[in-house]
Parts: structure tokens; C-alpha cells; sequence
């Protein structure tokens, strides 16, 4: 997938203790999720995840309220809203929140 990029990955054990395996990291997550739900094959998991991840947001002291930042989202093409997750991930957005999201997809 061309908006994985190699700053979207991160090297870690899977098991403590193990040997450091080439992981997909939060931010790489949340781009895989966010294609997903842009696309022509959208599914209904992914529309409830991305509203999830839009109140996580909100709480997060994003701005805006999940409403509206959805229809924000909903708005934008792929690109734009690639580039919309590169300026939100440090400041708003947990790592650990969208990892657990994404084991729901």
C-alpha cells in the first residue's frame, strides 16, 4: 500500500523476551484503517471504527466534536486525509487506542 511508509513501522519483540520483529505501528494502523474506510470496499467495521476513533479525538481535546470530525474526514480523498493523520497522530492520538481498534477490523 503506497501511504505506508517506512516511518510507520516499528521494530519490537511480539513476546517479552523474544526477538525484535517488524511490526505495523499505531500511526501505520490508523492509515491502513483510514484506507480501508476511504475506499470503494468500505465495510461496516470500519465505519464503526472510524467513528470511534473520531470520539477518541474529540476527547482528546481535538477541537471539534465526533460528529464533525467525521463529516471532516468525509470530506476529504485519501490523500488529503493521509496527510490529516500525519499532522493529528502526535498531538492527539494515542498509540495504544488505535492498536486495540484495529484488532477489531
Amino acid at each position: 500500500m503506497g501511504y505506508i511508509s517506512t516511518e510507520d513501522y516499528i521494530k519490537q519483540p511480539i513476546v517479552q523476551g523474544g526477538e525484535p520483529e517488524i511490526l505495523l505501528s499505531g500511526r501505520g494502523a490508523l492509515k491502513l484503517i483510514l484506507s480501508t474506510y476511504k475506499s470503494t470496499d468500505r465495510t461496516p467495521k470500519s465505519e464503526v471504527i472510524v467513528s470511534e476513533i473520531c470520539k477518541i479525538l474529540a476527547l482528546n481535546r481535538y477541537g471539534k466534536g465526533a460528529e464533525a470530525i467525521k463529516r471532516d474526514l468525509d470530506s476529504m480523498d485519501i490523500d488529503q486525509t493521509i496527510n490529516w493523520v500525519c499532522t493529528v497522530w502526535d498531538k492527539h492520538i494515542n498509540s495504544s487506542d488505535i492498536i486495540n481498534l484495529f484488532g477489531q477490523l
